[in-house]
């Protein structure tokens, strides 16, 4: 059987990793150590699944009906790059993503970082192209 308990801790554990890591950056002005095209996991679907104390709670949480979909689709959640770029593309009517408060909250933290990268690349760019100074 699917082990619940180790998959959604080591899913917890690497979105509160990078959610260090774009604070990290944001605060003390450095680049951020992962890329962003490496963020390539789903999001949290569904509140209840994560806060399900044991594997009993989480089997029950899972079979109650719920806003964020089906079954399945709660299990895989939606794709942080498929979220970003609904995100980031210019809709005619407004795209509803059915998404859970802390989802949302890792992908504040991913417009962020994508903000920040843009800056670093940018300055990192800059300084190359700027034109030497002359030694006298």
């Amino acid at each position: 059987m699917f082990c619940t308990g180790a998959h959604a801790g080591g899913h917890r554990i690497l979105c509160l990793a990078y959610l260090q890591d774009t604070c990290h950056s944001v605060f003390f002005g450095l680049p951020p150590s992962s890329l962003q095209a490496n963020v390539d996991w789903c999001l949290p679907a569904d509140d209840a699944l994560w806060r399900a104390n044991s594997s009993r709670e989480w089997l029950e949480a899972l079979r109650q009906p719920s806003p964020y979909g089906s079954s399945s689709a709660r299990l895989t959640g939606y794709s942080v790059q498929g979220a970003l770029s609904v995100l980031g593309a210019m809709h005619v009517t407004p795209v509803a993503l059915q998404l859970s408060a802390f989802a949302h909250f890792f992908l504040i933290h991913a417009i962020l970082m994508n903000i920040y990268s843009a800056a670093f690349d940018a300055d990192s760019t800059g300084a190359q192209n700027a034109p030497k100074p002359h030694s006298f």
